[in-house]
């Protein structure tokens, strides 16, 4: 009785393994002059290609196994390119309208990647190497320009555009970092890079030419920028551990720019009205790290800050409302204070500590 068991199991594992080997393509064209091309090698991969109308492009590859991935156009002389190399990588592209062109090459295991654009003349590049990192593209308007890059394991990136003219690049290389763009409008820019694990970065732009840049280089590393109006621009700079910063502009024309190196430091801005400019740089001993902590509000017009904190758990608070205040704050030591309140307009305040445990306030009104 042996016999015929065996001979049993070995044709049920023959038939699995066949099974195992199909790839499956599927194209369906409808209008006219659309062209498809899928390329197949590996082990049970599937494609699926969706063109409706005229003059459609996609040019896809797979290598590897258990690789997926869908690409559906509406509308005319729209461009797609899928590449997967690897296993039980997943790709959705979507494109509905004209003129748009998007990229995905995955490289790894179990990534994710998706692309939405509708309007016209939309460019979308994703490129993930790695281990189950994933990212999402949506683009909605005509001239938007979207670029993730992910290597490693674990990443989220997700990029959403609505409007015209707009342009957003996310990198992560690293672990389990996580980021995110909206912008909502014409011609905004960010560029966000993360290197190293854990960091989260959020970034929300509404207007018009508002700019970002932020940069997290270590270990969670949280930040977060809001700009609403026309013009406005942030640079975020985390270099280190467990800093955390936020930045919050609103108006026309503000300018904000925070550098945090080594540990555990903390910075806030608000900033609301026109030509606001921020600047706060903290940084610390090597051997404690910093945990320095300060905070600007302006409310107003043309003021100015700038706060430096060097070594370690040195305290600052800005607050200024009214039209052209100048404050400087800069300790150099540990356990400073610094309290400046103005308002009015035209007040200038300057506040040097150097040592420690030094504690200096300043309150100027009209």
């Amino acid at each position: 009785m042996r016999k015929p068991i065996i001979l049993i199991i070995a044709f049920l594992v023959g038939v699995t393994m066949a099974m195992a080997q199909a790839n499956k393509s599927d194209i369906d064209q409808f209008g006219k002059d659309n062209v498809a091309e899928n390329q197949q090698y590996g082990n049970a991969n599937v494609a699926y290609v969706y063109q409706n109308w005229n003059a459609n492009t996609s040019m896809n590859y797979q290598s590897g196994v258990g690789n997926e991935f869908s690409t559906l156009q509406e509308g005319e002389f729209n461009m797609s390119y899928t590449s997967q190399y690897g296993e039980r990588n997943k790709a959705l592209t979507s494109q509905n309208g004209a003129g748009h062109f998007s990229q995905a090459i995955q490289s790894g295991q179990e990534n994710e990647a998706g692309i939405t654009q509708i309007g016209s003349r939309n460019y979308s590049f994703v490129d993930q190497w790695g281990y189950q990192n994933k990212a999402g593209v949506n683009q909605d308007g005509a001239g938007n320009s979207s670029y993730i890059y992910q290597g490693y394991w674990q990443n989220e990136a997700q990029a959403n555009q609505i409007g015209d003219g707009n342009y957003s690049q996310l990198s992560q290389m690293g672990a389990m970092n996580k980021a995110g763009i909206n912008q909502e409008g014409t011609g905004n820019g960010s560029y966000g890079g993360q290197w190293g694990s854990s960091n989260e970065l959020w970034v929300n732009q509404r207007g018009n030419y508002n700019y970002s840049s932020a940069q997290q280089s270590g270990w969670v590393n949280k930040g977060e920028v809001t700009q609403a109006g026309n013009f406005n621009s942030s640079y975020l700079g985390q270099y280190g551990d467990n800093n955390t910063a936020k930045v919050e502009q609103y108006g026309n024309n503000n300018a904000s720019s925070a550098t945090q190196i080594n540990r555990f430091n903390q910075a806030k801005v608000y900033q609301e009205g026109d030509n606001n400019r921020s600047n706060i740089y903290q940084d610390g001993t090597w051997w404690t790290g910093g945990y320095n902590n300060a905070e600007v509000t302006q409310v107003g017009l043309n003021n100015g800050s700038d706060i430096y904190q060097l070594k370690d758990y040195n305290l600052a608070k800005v607050s200024q409302t009214g039209e052209d205040n100048y404050s400087w704050i800069y300790q150099d030591g540990l356990y400073n204070q610094a309290d400046v309140l103005q308002e009015g307009h035209g007040h200038y305040s300057t506040i040097d500590q150097i040592g420690d445990w030094n504690n200096a306030k300043v309150v100027q009104k009209d």
